[in-house]
């Protein structure tokens, strides 16, 4: 499992935001950040980010954010240090 943190650029925070909502995600962008809390896979390639999140797929173009962060989690859920 992955905690993925991804923060868009501004000019692309309103593309984003209608599509995160209207697929049932909870709007966690209040710090300017979205966040899976539990992914599956994320994986960059080509300049395509690919998140599976809850059975779910979703591809973002990477040079839409300023950082994409993935964070690997342990087997009970908690960051693996």
């Amino acid at each position: 499992m992955y905690r993925v943190e991804m923060i868009p650029k501004t000019s692309t925070n309103l593309d984003i935001i209608g599509p995160w909502t209207d697929s049932g995600r909870v709007d966690n962008s209040a710090d300017g950040e979205y966040v899976f809390e539990q992914a599956e896979v994320v994986t960059v390639n080509n300049g395509v980010v690919f998140v599976s999140s809850r059975g779910n797929s979703y591809w973002y173009n990477l040079s839409d954010f300023y950082r994409v962060k993935a964070i690997k989690l342990g087997d009970n859920g908690q960051l693996e240090l």
